[in-house]
């Protein structure tokens, strides 16, 4: 079998084939498309088929990685995006909360808070409480809610995150919200966050919950065309998607949680250098991996990278299983 690992930077979309059975190994690199980021992508199967001599129906496996994520929040370039929350609960992403990735700026005297992912305007209340122990205070008001699907309807709005207090402890809420929100407004992405961060801390839920939907749109179009195209072609083999734990996850999944790939091609780098680590005999290593739009560095010992639950992006907090 032939298997293709394909990186689509900020930049340059590189690409290596390897043949299990010779073990022979072919790279090629060629210009990221970042208009449509398929073209690139597209282009790096084709040349490296070119170089191999293969047929789009020997390849047996595509592993995917992709900065693709990073850079959206990086360069603002993300889906529009509404918040719907609790009343009272709108500005939850800019009063966000002190950790220790801010502590740096604590006594800035000049420090400005960075820009809300979601413009106030786009931050939409309704009425339902649900408290700390799950247990209903107020039920959730349709009736608003059907305005505000209306309100958003109307909009140019591609995408909607549903964050409730306390959904983590009850999710029923946002189980109705989501249920419908997707009946009244079936052709715009729409994630909640139960489902993405069903953790306390309404802070880092809600900025994890809205990265995801800023996301959703634009990954869940990439994963559709980049597998239908290379349908087109003859491959019909397995093609998985590389997250920012270092695992791998089919394009389903993918594009229903695409915060999953915020370090999807930093963690196929440290992976990499994992493995370099067994085969040399390292202990340690310190990895720098430098693209067009970030440089990422990450420290391996004894062998193993070290994992967070926790990251920050260009600022924002994510809550989501990273390799540091």
């Amino acid at each position: 079998m032939r298997r293709i690992g394909i990186d689509v930077g900020g930049t340059f979309t590189d690409v290596v084939m390897v043949d299990d059975a010779s073990g022979a190994v072919w790279s090629t690199k060629v210009s990221t498309t970042p208009a449509d980021r398929v073209i690139g992508a597209m282009n790096g199967f084709r040349r490296i088929l070119q170089l191999s001599g293969s047929a789009p129906g020997e390849v047996g496996f595509i592993g995917h990685g992709t900065t693709m994520a990073t850079n959206m929040i990086v360069e603002g370039k993300g889906a529009a995006t509404a918040l719907i929350t609790t009343t009272g609960f709108r500005d939850i992403l800019e009063l966000r909360r002190l950790s220790r990735h801010d502590r740096a700026d604590l006594y800035d005297l000049q420090f400005k808070n960075p820009r809300p992912l979601v413009p106030r305007r786009w931050r939409l209340e309704v009425d339902e409480r649900c408290r700390h122990d799950g247990s209903i205070e107020a039920p959730l008001d349709l009736e608003q809610l059907h305005q505000l699907a209306a309100h958003i309807e109307a909009s140019e709005i591609e995408a909607v995150a549903i964050v409730f207090l306390h959904a983590y402890a009850n999710p029923t809420h946002e189980q109705a919200a989501l249920e419908l929100l997707r009946a009244r407004l079936p052709d715009r992405f729409i994630t909640t966050s139960h489902e993405v961060n069903p953790e306390m801390q309404e802070y880092e839920r809600a900025s994890s919950t809205v990265i995801n939907a800023m996301l959703g749109p634009v990954c869940a179009r990439y994963i559709e065309r980049f597998g239908s195209q290379l349908s087109a072609e003859g491959f019909a083999g397995e093609l998985l998607f590389m997250q920012s734990n270092g695992g791998l996850a089919s394009g389903e999944v993918v594009a229903k949680k695409p915060i999953v790939l915020l370090e999807s091609g930093p963690a196929g780098g440290v992976s990499a250098a994992v493995r370099g680590c067994d085969q040399l005999g390292l202990g340690g290593l310190l990895l720098g991996d430098m693209g067009g739009t970030t440089f990422d560095v990450s420290l391996v010992r004894e062998g193993r990278p070290e994992l967070r639950t926790e990251a920050v992006v260009h600022t924002y907090a994510v809550r989501a299983p990273t390799i540091d």
